[in-house]
């Protein structure tokens, strides 16, 4: 399996953000995900860094901030879907 993800030039892979993206898309919510890599899965090293795991957090709440911003602008508008001039001065 990974010779194939390698001729197909794959980077990365993970098991958890299609499902939530995907639920969340089904119940009408927006979803997001941020990754470290934790496990080099053809060597079988694994690298459990704090620091990683602190910079994805930090990363998913600016993401928050920034689609909070974006909704704000959006519903003072009266517009239904948030685009770029919405905030763009």
């Amino acid at each position: 399996m990974f010779e194939d993800l390698r001729a197909a030039k794959v980077l990365n892979f993970e098991m958890e953000g299609a499902t939530i993206t995907t639920m969340a898309r089904i119940f009408g919510k927006r979803a997001g995900m941020c990754a470290t890599v934790v496990a080099h899965r053809i060597t079988g090293e694994w690298n459990e860094d704090p620091e990683a795991e602190q910079r994805a957090c930090l990363v998913g709440a600016e993401a928050l901030r920034i689609l909070t911003g974006w909704d704000m602008a959006k519903n003072a508008a009266g517009k239904k879907y948030y685009f770029p001039t919405l905030t763009c001065k």
